[in-house]
């Protein structure tokens, strides 16, 4: 895994997730996330620094919702760091919520169109279930009005091909459109009073509606699940009574990786302990155990967490990768090649072919080693780390022409690499 960290540096290591305290363990390598602003005309500018939405979060997921019911869109934000609920706080404005129900066919009307007129100009959108990857969007569609005082009209194209118009309709309402019938005119209800956190929405414990959208906190205040469509009171009873006290295994486990991504190896131990009381069959509970023990230099009892997590997942590939290095750490070389053997049985992969070869070279078997070692070059030729290994054990075997071609790929590769630089100088007999 690349440390998103040491690529904006421009350093060329890799790094297993939290072995450095500032590892952020973002695909993303660090990007801003961004909101376009148009302005008018055709361009459109990059405000997610003006607004304090550009968060480094190795983001997910976004969903624009009107959270607490007062008429303009909010966000939600989904990340691997974590949940975030955004309040909009910009000026209130006229609005429409429209929400269709089709006669035929799909009743949420999915693929519907609707063009809206209101002040002099026209606004067109179509109902939909998701507008992002990982994202369900609200099934009512939702039209920004400025200053509006009226709908001059609503022309809908259903998805059997008909049309139908209504005009001089209210703004600030939601407006349930079913097809064939008249519009029905709804007030959206409010959250009276909704606890807030730093500019977020937090939320009350229990169940919300603002009639587009079931939303259920459990007692610790956070969001659980947002129904976006006709929900039954049977579906939302389940749901609350599914919340327990509020504390998740899932939760635990967060709370672990987090604090281990800083260095706090003592609250995420209790937070992992903590999730493995409460339902030991998870195997990725068992994986960052693992991880934790490592980074608290006790391989032996990190290679125990690792065989408990591969026990309940056979093909967790990480997992085995990871014993192999716990095991090899605590000197049981044996077991860790045997261990890294099955994890390239599972999938082939350089780093893996790397500390293979390292084991082996450790054992006294040379040509083994060599082999394994080039074998991970062929896998990943940027593998500076890989090629200075190969070189010294090129040494050891004789083989000093190619041991010097290796290392100078190595120097080539990463020139900060000391010993590969010294291994180079003794074969050049300098």
């Amino acid at each position: 895994m690349s440390d998103a960290l040491a690529i904006q540096q421009g350093l060329s290591f890799k790094t297993q997730a939290f072995q450095d305290p500032q590892f952020r363990g973002s695909w993303s390598g660090f990007e801003r996330d961004c909101l376009f602003f148009n302005p008018k005309g055709p361009k459109f500018y990059d405000a997610g620094h003006a607004f304090n939405l550009d968060f480094d979060d190795d983001g997910r997921a976004v969903a624009p919702v009107d959270i607490d019911g007062d008429g303009d869109l909010d966000l939600a934000l989904l990340s691997l760091q974590g949940l975030r609920m955004l309040e909009n706080k910009t000026p209130a404005r006229r609005f429409a919520r429209v929400k269709l129900e089709a006669a035929k066919g799909d009743p949420q009307a999915i693929g519907a169109r609707v063009a809206l007129t209101a002040g002099g100009v026209t606004q067109r959108d179509f109902v939909k279930a998701t507008t992002g990857f990982a994202t369900q969007c609200m099934l009512s569609l939702h039209f920004g009005l400025g200053d509006a005082q009226k709908i001059d009209a609503i022309e809908i194209r259903w998805r059997d091909g008909t049309v139908e118009t209504h005009r001089d309709l209210p703004v600030d309402k939601r407006i349930v459109i079913k097809q064939g019938a008249a519009p029905r005119v709804e007030d959206i209800p409010r959250w009276s009073a909704p606890p807030r956190v730093s500019g977020r929405i937090k939320g009350t414990p229990g169940v919300q509606k603002d009639g587009d959208a079931t939303l259920v906190f459990d007692p610790e205040g956070r969001l659980r699940r947002a129904f976006y469509r006709p929900v039954t009171d049977e579906e939302v009873a389940a749901t609350v009574n599914h919340l327990g006290k509020g504390t998740f295994h899932a939760d635990l486990t967060s709370v672990a990786t987090y604090h281990m991504s800083r260095n706090e190896l003592d609250v995420a131990e209790k937070a992992l302990t903590r999730a493995l009381e409460m339902n030991s069959s998870y195997a990725i509970t068992h994986f960052y155990m693992g991880i934790l023990r490592g980074m608290q230099n006790r391989p032996s009892e990190a290679a125990a967490s690792f065989r408990k997590a591969i026990l309940l997942d056979a093909y967790y590939r990480q997992a085995r990768h990871n014993l192999g290095v716990a095991l090899y750490k605590a000197r049981k070389l044996s077991e860790a090649a045997e261990a890294l053997r099955e994890t390239i049985g599972l999938s082939d992969g350089a780093e893996t072919r790397h500390v293979l070869g390292q084991v082996l070279a450790e054992s006294g078997r040379l040509d083994d080693a060599a082999a394994e070692i080039q074998r991970a070059v062929e896998l990943d030729a940027q593998r500076a780390e890989a090629y200075a290994d190969l070189g010294k054990i090129l040494i050891a075997l004789g083989r000093v022409k190619e041991a010097e071609t290796s290392l100078k790929k190595a120097l080539e590769l990463n020139p900060a690499l000391t010993e590969a630089r010294q291994n180079l100088k003794r074969v050049q007999g300098k």
